[in-house]
């Protein structure tokens, strides 16, 4: 993957999450958060309720 490819990908995910953010009935309002909740389940741990 070249770098160009990876800039993009990561502002969209940059944009997808501010997106996100803007949304207050969402329980994971981040790309980042929403895959900690998602490793933490797979875990088999109870995330944190915010």
């Amino acid at each position: 993957m070249e770098n160009e490819s990876l800039v993009i990908i990561l502002a969209a995910l940059l944009a997808v999450s501010e997106a996100l953010a803007l949304i207050p009935a969402l329980k994971s309002n981040g790309i980042l958060q929403f895959v900690i909740n998602v490793s933490k389940k797979l875990l088999g741990k109870e995330p944190k309720p915010e």
